[in-house]
């Protein structure tokens, strides 16, 4: 991850030295615009195009309304439509992903020990966030310990739903499982991103309101998320990949 971080660093430099030879200033502006702010905005807009596309074709289950309820809502919060500061945004995003992929996941597993499971996992970031913010003083940066434990008890449903279908094999190939496809993911995303979770508080912390301030360091924080967005582009990718797979097949099964 540090060394995508240490890359794109050396890529923003070089860009800057060949501005002082040519006018690259629009050139630069676009990636950044790109790279930064449209691509995790084109990430959840994928989510969103390829799972109502799977409800509206080929499987009208709830769950699957509940998840295009949920990345409908936060495509609306990240598009900027309402006057709400980013990282107050950011700070409840994780509550959304638990609570969505949570009932996601316990209505696809059927087995009373493992939506207990589930439950508590999935109630445990609502849990901290209120805590934090009435017992305590809640946070003004990036919450990590949010995302970290959203993103430990998605990783663990992952892990459950793997174990689940090892222990439940059937003829139907996985590969046409749309389940499968949007589970892994899942699990390319927060496995990738755990890492950032983890670290972007205490790099905004150290960084912004110390000496150790500069546009250079800065820009680490700005790439660091930059490398989140790009395992969420993946990672929404995989899901359409695996839409338009089970879409060829069915279509080839029929002519």
């Amino acid at each position: 991850m540090f060394l995508v971080v240490q890359f794109l660093l050396v890529f923003r430099i070089r860009i800057r030295q060949l501005s002082q030879i040519v006018d690259l200033t629009i050139i630069e502006l676009s990636f950044n615009e790109l790279y930064f702010f449209l691509l995790e905005s084109l990430s959840l807009l994928l989510y969103l195009t390829a799972i109502s596309l799977l409800y509206f074709k080929f499987d009208r289950s709830f769950r699957n309304r509940v998840l295009i309820g949920y990345y409908l809502v936060i495509s609306i919060l990240m598009a900027k439509t309402f006057r709400i500061p980013n990282i107050q945004i950011y700070n409840i995003l994780y509550i959304f992903t638990s609570l969505a992929l949570g009932y996601y996941f316990y209505s696809l597993l059927r087995v009373r020990k493992i939506r207990f499971i589930i439950a508590i996992l999935s109630l445990m970031p609502l849990v901290y966030y209120i805590t934090n913010n009435t017992v305590f003083e809640g946070e003004v940066v990036f919450d990590s310990i949010g995302y970290v434990i959203s993103s430990t008890g998605v990783l663990i449903m992952v892990f459950l739903y793997l174990r689940y279908i090892l222990a439940n094999v059937n003829e139907k190939p996985l590969i046409l499982n749309f389940d499968f496809w949007f589970i892994c993911s899942q699990l390319i995303y927060h496995l990738g991103a755990f890492g950032i979770f983890l670290t972007y508080s205490y790099f905004t912390k150290k960084i912004l309101p110390s000496g150790y301030y500069s546009p250079e360091n800065r820009l680490i924080l700005t790439y660091l998320w930059g490398v989140h967005n790009v395992l969420l582009f993946l990672s929404s990718l995989i899901t359409c990949t695996g839409i338009l797979w089970i879409a060829y097949s069915r279509k080839s099964s029929l002519s």
